[in-house]
């Protein structure tokens, strides 16, 4: 029963999150509260997976078992009844007694750490009841909100139909473009057949249809410049009057990948764009402790290609870049590197409030919403009024909701494809 593998799955993925925190225990306990799991067993199955691996890797798992101690504690804020929240510290304290590894956790730690759990636990009960709503579409947030939407649609929108793109997962703009409608987004992340990978993945991992010469997304960065590039590759090989088209954050470009891809590029004169997304954190490591220069752009120069550096929240700087890009690329004069600065306005995921972001640094970019400024833009200059955006907003919701009524009543993948699509 391939459902039955992928709740198996699922349960295991939830349950080991409890070895990266309390972070990663508040998604785990949102993703519990969400499937309709027993909380026990389930921190029971994580146990077990810590001390296999401990067993596996030669040590006690000391650590992972005090972050799955917290996970429990974590799962007691979630509890308004006094009574329960009683006896469910009445259950730990026994815990703590028969494991002698968390004896020097006091139970009176438990209180505190259940008052610092509070927020994020209710963060993670709130996006219980928004994948409810939608049937877990939870992997898309991370996907459409940051303020770079506006990058990957102003970017691919300049594509011709034979052209190939290689997104990242942020950039969901670029795969609506491309033609993948919100229904089949909404049916990945539900792993349903009506999803690109037709239930094999439930996140923007696995959006990838080469039917519309769209690549899966890497999730190793920078992987997926590599295989844009042999796209590109490819067309120069044949002849044909194409182009690729790639993303990568500011992260991925102190890798090494990305500068053999930049190079091998450069020394093809292969008909790709390079599109950098520079947030200024890669997860949170900020701009300034991965390298000694601004912009990034300029080791464009380190391989005899061009280099601009734009606003990354103005949607129509994207645009006139990425056209001249193209347009350089398709007449044969070979790549060119765009860098896009903006910030991305959360987390690197839901679980990740982005505390190590400045607050003052966050409310300037805030102030630079993308997508606000665009409408006040089109409102300056006539192209836009109320009435026109009150459609504009209705269509949208509309397509949206048909699209996850469309992805929830797709079938669940048959046990008998199971091995279908599947290379070695």
């Amino acid at each position: 029963d391939l459902k039955a593998c992928h709740d198996a799955a699922e349960r295991v993925a939830i349950a080991t999150r409890a070895i990266s925190g309390t972070t990663g225990a508040a998604s785990g306990i949102g993703g519990i509260l969400t499937m309709g799991l027993d909380i026990p067993a389930t921190i029971a199955l994580a146990l077990r997976c810590i001390r296999d691996t401990g067993r596996a890797y030669g040590y006690d798992g000391k650590g992972a078992r005090e972050r799955l101690f917290r996970l429990q504690v974590l799962e007691l804020a979630s509890l308004n009844d006094r009574d329960q929240k009683a006896e469910r510290i009445a259950v730990l304290e026994a815990g703590i007694a028969a494991d002698g590894s968390l004896t020097e956790i006091s139970t009176d730690d438990i209180e505190p750490i259940i008052e610092q759990a509070v927020e994020r636990v209710s963060r993670a009960l709130a996006i219980a009841l928004f994948r409810r709503r939608v049937g877990a579409v939870v992997p898309l947030v991370g996907s459409v909100i940051g303020g770079a939407v506006q990058i990957s649609v102003g970017s691919s929108i300049v594509l011709e139909e034979g052209d190939a793109i290689a997104p990242m997962h942020r950039d969901l703009g670029s795969y609506l473009v491309r033609g993948i409608s919100p229904g089949r987004i909404f049916a990945q992340a539900m792993g349903r057949t009506g999803g690109p990978s037709r239930g094999r993945d439930v996140n923007t991992h696995g959006l990838g249809d080469l039917s519309l010469r769209i690549f899966g997304y890497v999730s190793h960065l920078p992987q997926s410049m590599g295989v844009a590039l042999g796209a590109a590759y490819s067309f120069l090989y044949r002849g044909e009057d194409r182009v690729a088209m790639t993303y990568f954050g500011d992260g991925a470009s102190s890798e090494g990948g990305c500068h053999e891809a930049l190079n091998l590029a450069a020394v093809l004169d292969a008909p790709i764009i390079f599109i950098l997304e520079n947030n200024r954190y890669a997860f949170s490591t900020p701009l300034e402790k991965q390298c000694r220069i601004e912009n990034l752009a300029i080791r464009a120069q380190g391989y005899g290609i061009p280099g601009v550096t734009i606003d990354g929240t103005d949607i129509l700087a994207v645009l006139d870049a990425t056209r001249e890009a193209v347009e350089r690329a398709r007449s044969g004069a070979g790549p060119s590197l765009i860098e896009c600065k903006n910030l991305r306005l959360k987390g690197h995921a839901i679980h990740d409030p982005a505390d190590y972001v400045p607050a003052e640094l966050m409310e300037y970019w805030k102030a630079r919403d993308p997508i606000e400024l665009f409408r006040e833009r089109l409102e300056k200059n006539g192209a836009l009024d109320e009435t026109a955006l009150s459609s504009l907003r209705s269509r949208v919701e509309k397509e949206i909701e048909e699209g996850v009524r469309w992805a929830e009543n797709s079938p669940w993948p048959e046990p008998g494809t199971l091995e279908e699509d599947v290379f070695a």
